[in-house]
């Protein structure tokens, strides 16, 4: 009757389904064993897949918990999507595609945008050097981290300090 490409929603499903039994009902002259046998089988077909649904979506939470545990505790070392990827037991592009979903970004972006918020956290202690800041935080480049530190707050660190050092006082 119709062809459902991949991938492909339960409420595609579903619809094909009732379609094809609205089909056989007008074609078949009601035969309503046949059909409540049929609607029986799709029913159980949409309870299996509530039930895929809610499992992927209790291991995509899993997964949230793992990455952002993961990233916390190292955050201030050079880490990788890959290696991010492996220490929680995914594949790469399995990691990838969930955490895009998930987040709403790249890997590389919310580490970029964590580590710059644990910056702007020890920025605010005017007792601690903008370069060791950058280190503790995973950039062992102190240009990058300025630059990176940059893009994303439309300010350099030690500007950054000074805002927040000036509002402490006032």
């Amino acid at each position: 009757m119709e062809y459902i490409l991949k991938p492909y929603s339960q409420k595609e499903v579903i619809s094909v389904v009732e379609e094809a039994l609205r089909v056989t009902d007008d074609w078949y002259g009601h035969d309503i064993k046949a059909i409540q046998t049929i609607q029986n089988e799709a029913e159980d077909q949409k309870e299996l897949m509530e039930e895929e649904t809610d499992l992927n979506s209790s291991r995509l939470s899993v997964m949230t918990s793992m990455v952002m545990e993961y990233i916390k505790s190292n955050f201030m070392n050079e880490i990788s999507m890959s290696e991010t990827a492996r220490a929680i037991g995914y594949s790469e592009p399995y990691f990838c595609k969930m955490f895009k979903q998930q987040f709403g970004q790249s890997f590389t972006s919310y580490l970029a945008e964590y580590r710059v918020g644990e910056a702007k956290k020890m920025l605010e202690q005017p007792n601690v050097n903008v370069k060791e800041i950058g280190a503790r935080v995973g950039y062992t480049d102190n240009n990058y981290f300025t630059k990176v530190f940059k893009r994303l707050e439309g300010l350099n660190p030690s500007e950054y300090r000074m805002n927040k050092l000036k509002e402490l006082q006032s």
